[in-house]
């Protein structure tokens, strides 16, 4: 627990530079190691020097990027800047050290000062994950589950693990590393995005040292003007868990439910960070300039920040002409009058379409506020709505009720040149022994399709994986790989089949290990550009109460690319949106055809 900070002041102090930008962009500037580029000293120097900081914050000043933010590094362990304390610590000095010769950081920072744009850094508040002599040396392996900082190595880090169960050793190492950081660039670095602060129960909600104090303490040891926020992890809707955090976190995979109401919310100031590829740093771009402006308006409108994560060159860190041209539709339209409308829609009923073709409509809430200086009368055109005359004062909040018709996929408002847009699921139910096909689709290109039928024992899929050349990852989630998860009753069983013509059967994730699932079948067969597999997985004892979603994970135009079926956000803990199977081969689920 946290009492809210009665110093707003200050906070706002600290965040002026971003509260000002209102918008900025943000690089995944990471190793990216995997078997068949493994990362050495040499390389990764070698990818440093390479960056051009004059060339990219001249594009930024392009743009009139509010701000920039990029990341010192991540779970890999090789970090972008300088820093003896993590070279001491981690025994690796001098020509073995995992930080670069040159200092990013600084240099990027110098560059876009020229044209008076700030810079944020990021860093985990952990350990680097995938890093067992970091993680040893740093005494940051606890005797608790840490599975969310790196599953796969969880067995192998456990016999080293400290008996103090709040890591206090660690805590006060990585306060070292941080606040030498923060001294070596003083004023150069104005916020820090801390990620990975998912066992703050555990670590940082106490009153004495080391928590969240000490390592705000650390943060702004060279700078007491700087602002940090840390990362809890993805929620709803952005949270702040510390009265020390200026600024909220705020990740999430869909910033089209973000809104942004009040600009400070329990003590903290509203900030989302969001990915326009799609994945963080790498994909094609993933939204429409239409889709990014209108993200974008709703949280500035209201007093928020929101910033873009953006694929970039890997070569010299510059933006590629996709990005800019997006870009710089959003700072036009950003500069264009608009009414100051913040807009959220909550569905809550999905529409339906049963076996025997009958549709029945879903409804939702649409809240809109007035955050302009003037009064606001327009009439709103609602799909699948009659329109709507509304007046609205300054600051004023209306909320209209709103029918979801079940052959429309998104709701959308408009009036003039103002419009908003949010898609819904369609709940279908589909005949399992017609054999229903399924397709996943990523930034408009098909990327799978599976086949569904079932036994009275089994559920099969036959599937096709337009994937030429497949990257398989110890943590198999990461890679390329396809992911089943059963529920039944709300017990979620997930199953992973990676691409592999020597696995006969599936893997499940026991213990932290991934450990082969003999109950589970498998076949796969390697064509010339797609890979062709059949799977199956054993029904529970109940198969009326079961649910299901999958997961295809496939390497493409240089990055992965993740789609779930049924869009399902964190099906390994929720099957809200799993598709339902029901007695006589019938199954209930949110896709629409």
């Amino acid at each position: 627990m946290f009492t809210i900070s009665s110093d707003i002041s200050r906070k706002a102090e600290r965040t002026a530079l971003f509260r000002r930008g209102q918008w900025g962009v943000f690089l995944h500037f990471l190793s990216r190691e995997n078997a068949h580029a493994p990362v050495t000293v040499s390389s990764w120097n070698a990818r440093v020097e390479r960056f051009d900081v004059e060339a990219l914050a001249t594009q930024l000043s392009e743009l009139e990027a509010g701000y920039c933010g990029i990341t010192l590094g991540q779970n890999s362990g090789w970090y972008c800047s300088p820093n003896a304390s993590l070279d001491r610590w981690t025994g690796r000095t001098g020509q073995d050290s995992h930080c670069s010769h040159r200092d990013l950081v600084a240099e990027f920072s110098a560059a876009l000062r020229f044209y008076e744009i700030p810079l944020m850094v990021y860093l985990p508040t952990h350990a680097p994950a995938w890093d067992d002599q970091a993680m040893k040396s740093l005494q940051c392996i606890p005797e608790w589950d840490f599975h969310l900082w790196s599953p796969a190595r969880q067995n192998a880090l456990s016999p080293f693990a400290d008996p103090d169960s709040r890591l206090g050793t660690f805590q006060r190492r990585w306060e070292e590393v941080i606040a030498e950081w923060s001294c070596r660039w003083g004023s150069q670095v104005s916020g820090w995005w801390l990620d990975g602060c998912f066992y703050r129960d555990k670590m940082y909600d106490f009153p004495e040292e080391p928590n969240f104090h000490s390592l705000a303490a650390a943060v702004r040891r060279g700078n007491p003007e700087a602002c940090f926020c840390v990362n809890p992890g993805v929620f709803p809707e952005p949270i702040s868990i510390t009265a020390e955090e200026d600024f909220t976190s705020g990740e999430t995979d869909f910033p089209v439910w973000r809104s942004c109401f009040e600009p400070c919310q329990a003590g903290a100031f509203y900030h989302v960070l969001a990915h326009l590829g799609a994945d963080w740093g790498y994909g094609p771009l993933q939204y429409t300039a239409q889709e990014i402006f209108s993200m974008t308006a709703n949280v500035v409108d209201g007093g928020g920040m929101i910033t873009w994560d953006v694929p970039f060159n890997q070569t010299n860190g510059t933006l590629p002409k996709t990005v800019m041209n997006r870009l710089k539709n959003l700072r036009k339209k950003l500069n264009f009058p608009r009414p100051r409308l913040v807009a959220q829609f909550t569905p809550r009923q999905l529409p339906e379409i049963r076996a025997n073709g009958t549709e029945l409509p879903g409804d939702g809430i649409l809240t809109l506020k007035n955050c302009g200086q003037k009064t606001w009368s327009n009439t709103l055109t609602l799909s699948g709505n009659p329109d709507c005359r509304l007046v609205l004062q300054p600051e004023e909040i209306r909320t209209i009720p709103a029918v979801l018709p079940a052959e429309l996929s998104a709701f959308k408002v408009r009036c003039r040149n103002w419009r908003r847009s949010w898609p819904y699921d369609c709940k279908r139910t589909v005949d399992l022994t017609h054999s229903p096909v399924f397709q996943f689709v990523s930034s408009g290109r098909k990327i799978a399709e599976i086949t569904a039928t079932s036994t009275a024992k089994f559920f099969r899929l036959d599937g096709i994986v337009y994937e030429t050349e497949s990257q398989i990852h110890p943590d198999l989630w990461r890679g390329s790989c396809f992911e089943i998860f059963l529920s039944n009753q709300g017990r979620i069983t997930q199953y992973f089949f990676p691409p592999s013509q020597a696995a006969r059967h599936g893997f499940r994730l026991l213990s932290h290990t991934y450990c082969e699932a003999p109950e589970s079948r498998y076949r796969m067969e390697r064509l010339d550009k797609e890979y062709r597999f059949s799977l199956e997985v054993p029904f529970p004892d109940l198969p009326e109460n079961v649910s299901f979603e999958c997961k295809c994970t496939i390497f493409r135009d240089g990055s992965f690319q993740h789609v779930f079926l049924f869009g399902s956000e964190h099906p390994e803990c929720s099957d809200e949106k799993f598709a339902h199977i029901q007695p006589k081969g019938y199954i209930t689920n949110d896709y629409r055809s």
